[in-house]
């Protein structure tokens, strides 16, 4: 039992950390608090011959919907390597080192699944550059020039690249519609497969290899994005590209609504699914402030601490996490509880500090230390 409950300390304060994180980014960005983009989206798209690689970029940094997508890719991928380091760059050697010998067919097979899995984490890490060069590392190049395959194309004379190198493939779209039925290929390994759907947008073959609610969530945000600038490459008349069409791949066309919404729980389903800390983090990538404090307030327990034991969802650390959330929107002027302000934000907000303060009152009541129950009084 003392065990159980270390664990879910110790999951609550990772969670937590992981939150305040996810926080920092969207809201600097959606604060304003950083130079977004100096020039005309439309015209620096729109100019002549452009190159795939030049719009992707462009639309990465200017366009909102994208540029917040990103914000949360890159997050779940600094969220995953923190998780899973020790798995990642526990092996020593070339993977193809470690197979045992025997029988030859056995012994590839082998060797294929051990690349294609470690590969995976690392792109689900959100290091591509890695996982290339662990291929060539373990006498497989070809799959790095694979991976490399998805890569938007940059013709140095159009992109004003001072290297003068060609990057990206020219042939990007011929290249996804291959990895889409490639990634539906039933006899390659699942990591195989999931590194495909990737490339093409294939959201079936890489959910089969999410085990999280956070890696599903990546899954759907991955597509997404890629989704998203593959229309941009596909309607815009400037790009210059010998081949635009993709008759094949697959276009993920979802909000993050959507995903979140209670009737489509199913898209993200994994054990972790209803986790309220997952709960907070969808409502703050949805930019649902309203919800987020009717929520928190729900599961503040409503008697004393002794409803702590009772109550499946709330904790004192989920207590505490929720009155300081509320205390950031409050100073950021993002979510008022004042006299003035809508009369369900006055009720959420106090029922969200009030049993808090109960409980640090019931806490401290063995050695008679107020200071915190003034401090968060002084917030009502």
């Amino acid at each position: 039992m003392g065990n159980f409950k270390y664990q879910q300390d110790i999951h609550s304060f990772e969670e937590e950390q992981l939150t305040w994180e996810l926080l920092r980014i969207l809201y600097t960005d959606r604060l304003g608090m950083v130079e977004i983009f100096p020039y005309n989206r439309i015209d620096y798209i729109n100019g002549i011959n452009s190159c795939d690689r030049q719009i992707a970029d462009v639309m990465s940094i200017a366009t909102h919907k994208i540029r917040e997508l990103t914000h949360i890719k890159k997050w779940l991928e600094r969220c995953y390597y923190e998780e899973k380091n020790n798995d990642i760059y526990n092996i020593n050697g070339p993977i193809t080192n470690l197979c045992a010998s025997g029988d030859e067919d056995k012994y590839v097979e082998d060797v294929n699944s051990k690349i294609s899995k470690h590969i995976w984490h690392l792109i689900r890490s959100g290091k591509p550059d890695e996982a290339k060069d662990l291929c060539v590392e373990d006498g497989q190049p070809w799959r790095a020039t694979i991976l490399s395959g998805f890569d938007y194309f940059s013709d140095p004379i159009l992109y004003d690249d001072e290297q003068n190198t060609y990057v990206g493939n020219n042939n990007r779209n011929l290249f996804k519609e291959t990895a889409y039925i490639l990634s539906q290929e039933k006899n390659l390994d699942v990591y195989e497969r999931a590194l495909y759907g990737y490339q093409a947008s294939n959201l079936e073959p890489m959910k089969n290899v999410c085990y999280t609610w956070k890696d599903n969530l990546w899954a759907y945000v991955t597509c997404m994005i890629h989704s998203e600038i593959d229309r941009e490459l596909s309607e815009n008349p400037n790009i210059f590209l010998e081949e635009k069409t993709m008759n094949v791949t697959s276009s993920l066309n979802i909000e993050l609504k959507d995903i979140f919404s209670q009737n489509s729980l199913e898209l993200l389903s994994t054990k972790d699914v209803r986790d309220p800390y997952h709960t907070i983090q969808s409502l703050i990538i949805l930019n649902d402030i309203p919800k987020l404090f009717q929520t928190l307030a729900q599961w503040a327990p409503k008697t004393g601490i002794q409803e702590f034991k009772k109550n499946t969802v709330s904790s004192p650390m989920l207590l505490r996490f929720s009155v300081h959330i509320l205390l950031f929107f409050s100073r950021m002027k993002l979510y008022s509880y004042d006299p003035d302000s809508p009369i369900e934000n006055q009720y959420y907000a106090r029922d969200i500090i009030l049993p808090y303060i109960h409980y640090l009152i019931q806490k401290n009541n063995a050695n008679n230390s107020f200071d915190l129950v003034a401090l968060y009084t002084s917030y009502l």
